[in-house]
């Protein structure tokens, strides 16, 4: 099961920060809106753990240094605003075992906590390279532990495989998670850079964001190490490794936002793993929207069961966290898979009585959700029953209740069953019958 939730590039000078910028940070007005943006995004994908690539923190040339403490802490002391400060659970389980994983492929990683005795004389608080995007993330997000890890001096295609690692470690430990490429690109665009001008700045910055917008992981793994270092960067190889999260996925890239206002690059950008059932859906509210006609089956799918499967599906919108629209099947009532997703979404979309029909200025601002129900069996003991395995459906005669598993807020048998008997208008005093069936969610 694919744990990666999603994966950003984000910036990390400290000017973003209005209480350090003082009015400087609205010079880059364009990055600060695409970080509050990527933060938005996270607050939605509400994930486990989020995972931070720094260059900026205990940096070491042949190892990648994991931060062991349990309690993580940094400030901006150092700009001039110590009361401005940040705590966080670390996970470490998931921390301990992407050392273990990485150790295993030979890639060195070096553990440090304040319980033990450090060689290294390493510095235990978070870096500004942390701080900086925490800093816009946790203004919308707060529900999260962390994973602070510094990049090495690895090629990019060993950091890449670091990355893996990351994304192994999840799987295994079942966490849903989000990876940040903290790093800036080129400090040296112009001659108000203070690393100095240097004409290769703007060449690299120019072909790393159009490797980006192309999706082309390869050239950013293999990129010319001479005008990486010309460029006078820190954001590349924070990138090379979080695209090592996203081995053998199927990814969309899109980059936010570019500028360069102090002589230094900053570039803000989302990879997110697509996930052919949410697309399709997507796909197919969109179309409806621009045509008023339903999308004819691609015949380029990955997916066989697309074309060849027939199941029960639901279909669900939500924004801001609240549901938009959700209609379903219980059974197929079409020839395939994929023509009942395209039927749900638009049912979802523009059908369900409870709402009004989604606008076009909506669609950004929806998450999706698609459900492909099993078989229902009929079940006599309601201990055989669990919210968060097992959808329900209560039937009386004509009257029926569908509740689909894993929502928010159900976390009982007698809650779930008392909301899909009020839907179906059945008393829990008569006699009725039950099915439970599971689901593979799709989001």
């Amino acid at each position: 099961m694919n744990n990666i939730i999603g994966g950003y590039l984000m910036p990390h000078a400290p000017i973003l920060i209005k209480e350090i910028g003082k009015g400087e940070e609205k010079k880059s007005q364009k990055t600060v809106d695409a970080m509050n943006k990527i933060a938005r995004n996270i607050k939605k994908q509400r994930p486990e753990t989020i995972v931070i690539i720094t260059p900026h923190g205990n940096f070491l040339r042949n190892a990648m240094s994991i931060n062991l403490n349990e309690k993580l802490y940094g400030n901006f002391h150092q700009f001039g605003k110590e009361n401005l400060e940040f705590s966080f659970l670390n996970d470490l389980k998931l921390a301990n075992k992407i050392s273990l994983l990485a150790e295993d492929k030979g890639i060195e990683t070096y553990t440090f906590s304040k319980d033990e005795v450090d060689r290294y004389n390493i510095n235990h608080d978070l870096d500004h390279g942390v701080l900086v995007p925490l800093y816009f993330i946790k203004k919308k997000y707060l529900d999260f532990k962390l994973v602070h890890i510094n990049y090495a001096l690895f090629s990019g295609k060993k950091l890449y495989e670091f990355g893996k690692s990351i994304k192994e470690a999840s799987e295994l430990l079942g966490r849903n998670i989000t990876v940040i490429a903290s790093g800036d690109l080129s400090h040296r665009l112009n001659k108000e850079s203070y690393s100095g001008y240097s004409p290769k700045g703007q060449k690299f910055d120019k072909q790393l964001i159009t490797f980006l917008k192309e999706n082309n992981f390869e050239e950013i793994v293999n990129f010319d190490k001479n005008l990486a270092e010309e460029a006078g960067e820190c954001g590349l190889r924070s990138i090379q490794t979080i695209l090592g999260v996203f081995d053998d996925l199927k990814v969309e890239t899109k980059v936010y936002s570019y500028e360069g206002p102090f002589g230094v690059g900053y570039g803000c950008a989302k990879i997110d793993v697509v996930d052919e059932y949410v697309k399709l859906a997507k796909e197919s509210i969109k179309i409806f929207l621009e045509t008023g006609k339903k999308l004819k089956l691609p015949e380029n799918l990955n997916k066989v069961d697309f074309y060849n499967k027939k199941a029960g599906t639901f279909v669900s919108l939500k924004k801001d966290g609240e549901l938009r629209g959700c209609i379903g099947t219980i059974f197929p009532t079409k020839e395939s898979l994929g023509k009942e997703i395209i039927e749900n979404a638009v049912s979802s979309a523009f059908r369900d009585p409870r709402f009004y029909p989604v606008k076009k200025e909506e669609l950004d601002e929806l998450d999706y959700s698609v459900d492909v129900l099993e078989q229902p069996e009929e079940i006599k003991d309601i201990k055989k029953l669990d919210p968060n395995i097992y959808g329900v459906i209560v039937t009386k005669g004509s009257r029926k209740g569908v509740l689909l598993p894993k929502l928010e807020g159900i976390e009982t048998v007698e809650k779930q069953l008392d909301i899909a008997l009020r839907k179906a208008g059945i008393n829990k005093n008569e006699d009725y019958t039950i099915e439970r069936f599971k689901v593979i969610r799709h989001k």
